[in-house]
């Protein structure tokens, strides 16, 4: 993402809050979106070999 805005001219400062921004934005409507679960984030997902890692 940073390098397509470098691409369009954007410094990079301001890509990194332009991408943080749109970041944020796309997080607040994942947790906004009624079929998501609550703390789904925090869900763990298991490694290569199958384990979720210590608990």
């Amino acid at each position: 993402m940073l390098g397509l805005l470098k691409n369009e001219g954007f410094t990079l400062t301001e890509g990194y809050y332009i991408a943080g921004y749109l970041l944020n934005g796309c997080m607040g409507l994942v947790a906004g979106d009624p079929s998501c679960r609550p703390n789904m984030a925090s869900v763990r997902r298991p490694n290569s070999a199958g384990s979720t890692g210590p608990r």
